[in-house]
C-alpha cells in the first residue's frame, strides 16, 4: 500500500534542520534558507514556526481538538464551545484550521508556517491568525515581503484565498516543485487505509466524509 510514506506523513526519510526544531526537505530547505538570506538583506527576518509535522504530531493536535484539550476556531479565529457541537459539525469546524492527519501539507518537508523573531517583541499575543498578517498586524510587513517574493524561491501560498474550505493562512508556503509532486502521488484509498488503522478521534464520523475532506480541504488550494 503505502510506498512512499512522505505522503501521508509515516516512515522515516531525509530532512534538514533550517532552524532549532526545524526541518524540511533538503531541496526545500536550501530554498527557504536562501529565501531568508535575502530577506535579511531587505530587513525582513524570516525564520519557520512550524515546518515538517509528522502523521502522529498532526494526529496529537487533531485528538486533543476532538477531545476538548484544544480550542477549535470559528472563521473569524474566536474558540468555540464545542459542547454544542454535533460530531459533523465539529469535525468541519476542526478541519476549518487544522488538517486531517494524513492529508497534511507538513507531512512532506515542503511546507512551512513563516514567522519574524523581531517583530514578536511589536505584538503582544502573537498568534497564527490573519490579523497577524494582514495590515495593521505585527507581521504584515514580512507578509508583504513574502508575497511579493515567494515565486523566485519556488515557493507559493496554498491557503491564501478563502476558497470556502480551509481557513486562509498568510503564514503558510509550499516548495511548489516538490509539493506539487507530492499532492499528485496522493491517492484518496490510500488515506482511507491509514485513516482506518490509525488511532484517532471521530474516526467514524471522518470515513463517513473522508471524500468531501479529500476534495474540498485537501484537494482544493490555490495554485498561484
Amino acid at each position: 500500500m503505502n510506498q512512499y510514506p512522505l505522503l501521508y506523513g509515516q516512515g522515516y526519510f531525509e530532512l534538514e534542520q533550517i532552524s532549532p526544531g526545524q526541518r524540511l526537505h533538503p531541496e526545500a530547505a536550501q530554498a527557504f534558507l536562501t529565501m531568508c538570506a535575502t530577506a535579511k538583506r531587505d530587513g525582513i527576518s524570516l525564520t519557520a514556526y512550524s515546518s515538517f509535522r509528522s502523521f502522529h504530531t498532526q494526529c496529537v493536535i487533531w485528538n486533543d481538538k476532538w477531545q476538548g484539550k484544544r480550542a477549535i476556531l470559528d472563521s473569524a479565529s474566536q474558540p468555540l464551545d464545542i459542547t454544542k457541537l454535533s460530531d459533523e459539525q465539529k469535525l468541519w469546524a476542526i478541519l476549518r484550521w487544522s488538517a486531517l492527519p494524513g492529508t497534511s501539507r507538513h507531512h512532506w518537508g515542503s511546507d512551512l508556517d513563516f514567522f519574524c523573531p523581531d517583530l514578536i517583541q511589536q505584538a503582544e499575543n502573537f498568534a497564527l491568525v490573519p490579523a497577524t498578517y494582514l495590515p495593521g498586524g505585527s507581521h504584515f510587513s514580512a507578509y508583504q515581503w513574502v508575497e511579493e517574493h515567494a515565486l523566485e524561491f519556488g515557493f507559493f501560498f496554498p491557503y491564501r484565498d478563502d476558497l470556502g474550505a480551509t481557513a486562509p493562512e498568510p503564514w503558510h508556503i509550499s516548495y511548489r516543485p516538490l509539493s506539487e509532486q507530492l499532492q499528485n502521488k496522493h491517492q484518496l484509498h490510500e488515506l482511507t487505509q491509514v485513516i482506518q488503522d490509525a488511532q484517532i478521534a471521530g474516526k467514524t464520523t471522518i470515513l463517513s466524509h473522508l471524500a468531501d475532506i479529500y476534495q474540498h480541504y485537501f484537494k482544493q488550494i490555490n495554485y498561484l
